[in-house]
């Protein structure tokens, strides 16, 4: 089994500063990237000394969220780091916004894992 760190929000702000300074906390087999940015996620490989996997996703999408949890499933890695830094805001007044959209900046996704 190969260890990885995951950082989530790695395509730009603090998860991409995470990604940059890895190598100060441990070694690592692979590091996820993910983010919603495809093309920002793989701009990171020739900056992270270790393989780098990208993963574009969007964790706030359910059906999204579900192909990460089959990922880590199926490949089984241990994670060794995680750093959450996805998320979004917006800049308005509350009352612009719909009550979910609202909610979707505050809410926790909850992921259960398959154990083995």
């Amino acid at each position: 089994m190969k260890n990885i760190a995951v950082i989530t929000g790695a395509s730009s702000g603090i998860g991409k500063e995470f990604a940059l300074k890895l190598k100060t906390y441990s070694t690592f087999d692979e590091v996820w990237v993910i983010a919603r940015n495809l093309s920002k996620l793989d701009e990171l490989k020739n900056e992270i000394p270790f393989p780098v996997k990208s993963i574009s996703i969007d964790l706030s999408n359910m059906d999204e969220l579900k192909k990460y949890v089959d990922l880590l499933n199926e490949e089984k890695p241990i994670v060794k780091l995680l750093i959450n830094c996805s998320g979004f805001g917006k800049f308005d007044k509350t009352d612009n916004y719909p009550l979910e959209e609202n909610l979707n900046m505050i809410k926790d996704s909850i992921i259960y894992l398959k154990s083995n």
